[in-house]
């Protein structure tokens, strides 16, 4: 939501899963509106987040994800910025 609230998810079948589950969880946790507005597939990604602003980035690894959303966030001038999040969706082999 507008005010820091995330929704993350992993695991799910489809990107209209996600993106449904990302909201829900973020309603969950108090949030709202709550709108998902990124997801990654076969791919790792962070969220990048100061007390002002996030950066949501996907990459082949986890480090490049980071070592793209890092300066993006400490370019805005919006304080310290941390790593939120970080993880990989794998590909998982459909029958």
């Amino acid at each position: 939501d507008d005010r820091g609230t995330f929704g993350i998810v992993t695991g799910q079948k489809s990107e209209r899963s996600a993106r449904s589950s990302a909201v829900a969880e973020c309603k969950r946790r108090g949030g709202s509106p709550c709108v998902a507005d990124f997801t990654f597939r076969n791919q790792c990604a962070v969220v990048v987040s100061s007390s002002a602003v996030s950066y949501a980035q996907g990459a082949a690894t986890e480090k490049e994800a980071e070592a793209i959303a890092m300066p993006r966030c400490k370019a805005s001038n919006s304080g310290e910025c941390w790593v939120y999040y970080s993880g990989c969706s794998l590909p998982v082999r459909v029958r």
